[in-house]
């Protein structure tokens, strides 16, 4: 059933020694801006509640502290969603798995604007914690398996953009 998130087998298709350096190239920038892009989705979906908490409190009625509760059950879900999903990513293709967890991600988001009560709001943030903890570490699998140790600093650096571009398109 889930087959198609284990990792590929290695492909038998020979590029031309000549055209290898440039095919490297190519699909190595395609894995670090494609890495930068889903980072950067992730960002925007675990935005939202931070953005919208100031109406929860004017509209809903929820006070501070059950905003509170509710935020810090995303980082305590999220910790250990990103250790667990950690081991998972590990195993799988992150190619899928990262689009799996941002899916996932996304429909826990989009229940969270369908209820006023807090004990489900913590409910769908600790579901929204754990799927978010999908997102780094298939994102550093991918850049650790195309950038050798030399080039892995430069390449994590330039993913760490992501955060801004994620942070700064929710705002």
């Amino acid at each position: 059933m889930i087959n198609w998130l284990l990792p590929s087998a290695p492909s038998d298709k020979l590029v031309p020694k000549e055209q290898m350096h440039g095919a490297f190239i190519k699909y190595r920038t395609r894995i670090l801006v494609s890495t930068i892009l889903a980072y950067a989705s992730y960002y925007i979906v675990k935005s939202n509640f931070t953005l919208s908490s100031p109406y929860l409190t004017k509209d809903i009625g929820l006070t501070t502290a059950d905003v509170g509760l509710v935020l810090s059950a995303l980082a305590i879900s999220y910790g250990i969603g990103k250790f667990f999903m950690g081991l998972l990513a590990d195993r799988l293709n992150p190619r899928y798995f990262v689009g799996v967890g941002l899916i996932l991600s996304a429909i826990f988001n989009t229940f969270f604007g369908y209820t006023r009560s807090l004990w489900v709001m913590i409910l769908l943030m600790i579901g929204i914690g754990v799927t978010q903890g999908i997102g780094s570490p298939c994102c550093q699998k991918s850049l650790a398996t195309w950038f050798d140790e030399h080039q892995l600093g430069t390449a994590t650096s330039t993913w760490n953009i992501s955060h801004n571009i994620g942070s700064g398109t929710a705002s």
